[in-house]
Parts: structure tokens; C-alpha cells; sequence
């Protein structure tokens, strides 16, 4: 069993804790009750290394911020120049597919003056033949066996 009354503050402190008020209520300024409410607060922890990482978070977070909006811009000038891309391409198609047409038709023109001529030459052909054929009839009844010879060396 306890003789002694606990008690809820301490008293021997008494001393310390009127000089410690004493210096508190000096010639502190504005910052040095700052300093001590910060001191105080066990939450609270402020240090300078905490404040310029901060401050370089601060910057850090907005050098993202910064380098995202020029990837969104970026993004668009893509889409940009894509759509740009398509468009020039389409326009090429169709100026291939003209050039295309034109050289087809060119060929089939030339195709159909080759089947012309080649056409007119057999016929003069066939016609030189004949005129050969009768000038060998009448060139192999005159001399006879002559007339064969030739043709055969033909």
C-alpha cells in the first residue's frame, strides 16, 4: 500500500518551469514562439531539408505537369500530320490511278493500231503470195521442170 497521494503535475519542477516562462516571455520575436509552438507539437516536424523538398517536389510536380501538356500537344500534331499524311497519300492514289488509266488506254490504242497493221500486212502478204503463186504457174509451164526447182529452193 502506497503512503503517498499521487499527484497529477509535478511541483519540485516548479522552479524550471517559471525560469523556462520567464525566458519565453522575453525579447523572443514572432519567430522564436513559432519555433517554440512547432517544438512543442510532437506532430509536427519542420525541418529545413522537408521545406526544400517540397519545394523541389513543388517544381518537380510541375515540370510533369508541363511535360504532359507537351505530350497532349504532341499527340495532336501527330494526329495532325497523320491526317495530313492520309490526305496526300489519297491524292497520290488518285493521281496514280489516273496516270493508270491513261497509260492503259495508250496501250490498248497502240494494241489496236499493232492488230490494224498487222492485219493490213497479212493481207498484202496473202496478196504478194498469190501474185508469187501465179508468176510461179506461169514461170514453171513456160520452162517446165525449172519452174519446179524454184520452188523448191524457196
Amino acid at each position: 500500500m502506497k503512503l503517498e497521494k499521487e499527484r497529477r503535475g509535478s511541483t519540485g519542477e516548479l522552479a524550471k518551469f517559471m525560469k523556462r516562462k520567464r525566458e519565453g516571455e522575453g525579447g523572443e520575436s514572432v519567430d522564436g514562439k513559432m519555433e517554440e509552438v512547432f517544438r512543442s507539437s510532437k506532430r509536427t516536424v519542420r525541418s529545413p531539408v522537408k521545406k526544400r523538398e517540397e519545394g523541389e517536389m513543388k517544381e518537380i510536380l510541375k515540370e510533369l505537369k508541363e511535360l504532359k501538356e507537351m505530350r497532349v500537344e504532341m499527340r495532336e500534331g501527330l494526329k495532325v500530320m497523320s491526317k495530313e499524311i492520309r490526305e496526300v497519300a489519297e491524292g497520290q492514289k488518285k493521281w496514280m490511278r489516273k496516270e493508270m488509266e491513261k497509260i492503259k488506254e495508250e496501250l490498248r490504242v497502240k494494241e489496236e493500231k499493232w492488230q490494224r497493221e498487222k492485219g493490213e500486212m497479212l493481207e498484202r502478204l496473202k496478196a504478194l503470195e498469190e501474185e508469187l503463186g501465179k508468176m510461179r504457174v506461169v514461170t514453171g509451164e513456160s520452162k517446165g521442170e525449172g519452174g519446179k526447182e524454184r520452188e523448191g529452193g524457196k
